[in-house]
């Protein structure tokens, strides 16, 4: 989980320019599904949507480790 959780900081500083701590949530542990609210708590700091930082934080986000990522709701 902490790879995981230094993979989307440092996302999130390539994309954004900021440090963020990122706290993930495992949701469903059968899927192996991970979940962070990083993006609502990033949405006054930036200006912008959750639901756009969100899509910029996933849009790009690559590792061998990661099947897909998805912005829900």
């Amino acid at each position: 989980m902490e790879q995981l959780s230094g993979l989307l900081a440092a996302q999130i500083k390539s994309v954004f320019g900021i440090e963020a701590d990122v706290a993930l949530e495992r949701t469903d542990e059968q899927f192996g599904d991970f979940s962070t609210n990083v993006a609502m708590q990033l949405s006054g700091r930036l200006g912008k949507s959750p639901r756009e930082i969100a899509e910029a934080i996933a849009s790009d986000l690559k590792s061998e480790k990661i099947a897909k990522a998805e912005v829900a709701g």
